[in-house]
């Protein structure tokens, strides 16, 4: 891939990723709230919420576990369903940051044709997450985690998850040797490897501005 070219993916990637928390971070209130017509104000927002949110995604988008590769989320049902459910019971505390980005572009020319431009790479701390577990909701928590996207068309692709360690206070680049080193290098390998599967090339890796 040309270095304009490149660039012009990195770009937009990032943009969409952005755009992505942007939605997520976006207050909406967990208590029912009637208007003068007896419509609940509450469930309109976060359907709002929830729709604008699954429209950065492909159509065919999955969420994935990145070491097993086990499903998450199988289709895009079952991504607006778990998304709904977070943005109606966590309510408008619900927030995410990003304390390490990397992004993956192709180094090389691809071995064959290959939909998915870049991938970015966010170590998300997800904060006041409410999801729900056999009895009903779970009490809030805060909950990092590695999240892989796959970027094709200004969409999200896929999505490939691993649980993070709670943050150390490094973050930017500085984040990205522990991510490397952790599990004997381990999640860094699945990483690359999903990363370079997608792009059907090697991957070159920059780290990025959160």
């Amino acid at each position: 891939m040309a270095k304009r070219a490149r660039e012009e993916a990195w770009a937009v990637a990032v943009d969409t990723i952005d755009e992505l928390r942007a939605i997520y971070n976006r207050p909406v209130s967990n208590k029912p709230a009637l208007d003068a017509r007896g419509l609940d104000r509450t469930a309109e927002a976060v359907a709002t919420k929830t729709a604008n949110f699954c429209a950065l995604f492909a159509g065919s988008a999955r969420v994935r576990d990145v070491l097993t590769l086990n499903p998450v989320l199988g289709d895009m049902s079952a991504l607006r369903q778990r998304y709904q459910l977070t943005f109606r019971e966590s309510g408008p505390t619900l927030r995410m940051e990003v304390h390490m980005r990397a992004v993956f572009t192709p180094a090389d020319a691809p071995r064959a044709p290959a939909e998915v431009e870049a991938l970015v790479l966010d170590l998300e701390m997800h904060s006041h997450l409410v999801t729900m577990g056999a009895a009903g909701p779970r009490p809030p928590r805060e909950q990092p985690l590695y999240a892989l996207y796959a970027l094709a068309g200004g969409r999200v692709a896929n999505v490939w998850l691993s649980p993070a360690p709670a943050p150390t206070g490094f973050a930017g680049s500085a984040a990205l040797p522990a991510l490397q080193a952790r599990d004997s290098g381990a999640l860094w390998s699945a990483i690359m490897r999903q990363a370079e599967s997608a792009l059907g090339c090697r991957a070159r890796v920059v780290t990025g501005t959160c």
